[in-house]
């Protein structure tokens, strides 16, 4: 029976964080480092502090008001990096044996769709993700569709997605971090990038 094998991005399909640097091209290293400080500030009384929360008042500071072309050409530019120099060759091999197998391949990422949009389409997977919201005139409006794509909210997506498709067989999922615990937990096959992690237990692909 077919399978889907779901893939988180950063750390698990590349080597690291791809967020920072591309907003980092986006925006320039002083702006970015502006845009950290304040989303720390407006978030930093917030019980508990909440990663996603922090996400959205950055994203609001350095997304918003630009043009989607700008945003897209950056992204384009972006994901040709990543994949010429910062992909794991491990985790690349293990993509390719899935589609070998006939399985349905999907990378599912807080990282933004900006990039991994043109990365999908270069590894023919499809992609859930975190995604830009535009207005009429194609200009960010600073909000994120749907809100970040992190721990639950990747299984909720995967789970909808995988209903919405149509579409049955084990699940086999790949992650690196805390914040693809729900993902892996949701997995017929669980596997841990890199190392182990205690909060799921799942083989290893290093």
């Amino acid at each position: 029976m077919p399978g889907i094998a779901a893939f988180d991005f950063d750390g698990t399909l590349s080597r690291r964080d791809t967020f920072l640097p591309f907003a980092a091209s986006l925006v320039g290293r002083r702006r970015l480092t502006t845009a950290t400080v304040r989303a720390l500030s407006s978030t930093a009384r917030s019980r508990p502090w909440s990663r996603d929360r922090f996400k959205v008042a950055f994203c609001q500071r350095i997304l918003s008001g630009r043009d989607r072309s700008t945003i897209e050409t950056v992204g384009a530019r972006h994901a040709a990096a990543v994949l010429d120099h910062g992909m794991r060759p491990a985790a690349l091999r293990r993509l390719a044996w899935h589609h070998e197998q006939g399985h349905r391949v999907v990378i599912v990422s807080a990282s933004l769709d900006a990039y991994l949009g043109p990365v999908a389409r270069s590894l023919d997977t499809d992609l859930l993700c975190t995604v830009i919201d535009y207005d009429v005139a194609d200009r960010a409006t600073g909000r994120l569709v749907g809100g970040n794509c992190r721990a639950a909210e990747k299984a909720r997506r995967l789970r909808t997605w995988i209903a919405e498709q149509g579409l049955a067989g084990p699940v086999w999922a790949y992650g690196d971090s805390d914040g693809d615990v729900e993902l892996l937990e949701s997995a017929d096959h669980p596997f841990w990038v890199g190392r182990a992690r205690a909060a799921v237990p799942a083989e290893v692909l290093t």
